[in-house]
């Protein structure tokens, strides 16, 4: 993976919240012990497992701006989803068309197309709580250590008092 910040934030927010979602409410056709139900779950605690990674290992830190980038990307990847939609007629990419004939949660939304834009909301709050949790987790292990922490081009760095 390169070191493209633009890339962090879509793999940190779209693919995290997304591959959650999927992991909460999965919507497969096959059942175990399928190769594609195996291939779903991996694929997806993957996608959660390299969020992590660039968080934890590259010393990824999202900003106001990099939600605000998510967001916008998440609106750029989603019209060739609904080009392919629109196109196909029977492809449901992003649950842009429809939603899902499984159990999900947004069976708990308005019906279509009222959902998405209640999506929009959820993403942006589910984006921003994204943020909340990793600058509240910077504080809480900053605490106790000797200097403080600064974010410097998306990464975190200690700066030591003595220095």
């Amino acid at each position: 993976m390169t070191k493209h910040k633009a890339l962090y934030d879509v793999l940190f927010f779209l693919g995290s919240m997304g591959a959650l979602q999927a992991l909460l409410t999965p919507n497969l056709d096959e059942t175990f012990p399928h190769f594609r139900y195996f291939q779903f779950f991996i694929a997806h605690i993957g996608i959660i497992g390299a969020a992590l990674f660039v968080v934890a290992v590259e010393r990824y830190r999202p900003t106001f701006r990099s939600v605000l980038r998510a967001m916008l990307w998440l609106h750029i990847l989603a019209i060739p989803a609904w080009i392919t939609n629109y196109l196909s007629g029977t492809t449901n990419f992003m649950f842009l068309a429809r939603k899902p004939a499984t159990a999900s949660l947004l069976d708990w939304l308005a019906p279509w197309p009222w959902y998405l834009l209640e999506l929009e909301i959820i993403a942006f709050c589910l984006f921003f709580a994204l943020y909340g949790v990793v600058k509240g987790l910077d504080l809480w292990m900053s605490k106790g250590k000797s200097g403080r922490y600064i974010t410097m081009n998306g990464a975190l760095r200690h700066e030591r008092d003595d220095e």
